[in-house]
């Protein structure tokens, strides 16, 4: 068993830079979306959309910590990321690429799928209880999401 003194040689002895990993992988790409760590990112609403009802304003601060949902193609994006440098309220981000990844993509989707409705969220809606801005989003979908309300 190595004592601490000879561990510690060892360590101060230090590799040799040939045998360091490159500093870069060579499948790394700068462009890549990247997830905020933890920041609040300015949503924009449609009100006209009842997934928004009871919203009296057009933004919505909301907690980003992963990435976005893709905008719907054939459904509703009642709730999108706003763009530029309206996007990032407070919190940590990555410059141009969050506002590339994140910049008018969706928050919430609403889709038609044979006899109801498909309504996603970008993020949990309650996360840990004490952010209740996007709350009245999730009451909105659950009793105005039955298809016929």
């Amino acid at each position: 068993a190595d004592s601490v003194a000879a561990a510690a040689r060892r360590v101060e002895a230090g590799v040799a830079e040939a045998e360091l990993p490159p500093l870069r992988s060579p499948e790394a790409r700068p462009d890549a979306p990247m997830a905020v760590p933890g920041a609040f990112l300015r949503g924009r609403l449609d009100r006209t959309h009842w997934l928004t009802f009871g919203y009296g304003r057009a933004e919505l601060p909301l907690l980003a910590q992963e990435l976005p949902l893709p905008t719907s193609r054939s459904g509703a994006n009642p709730v999108v990321y706003a763009t530029g440098d309206r996007l990032v309220m407070s919190g940590f981000d990555w410059g141009q690429n969050t506002g590339a990844a994140y910049g008018g993509a969706a928050y919430a989707t609403v889709d038609e799928v044979g006899g109801g409705r498909v309504i996603l969220f970008a993020e949990d809606p309650l996360f840990r209880g004490v952010f209740d801005a996007p709350a009245g989003l999730l009451a909105n979908a659950i009793y105005l999401g039955a298809r016929g309300r």
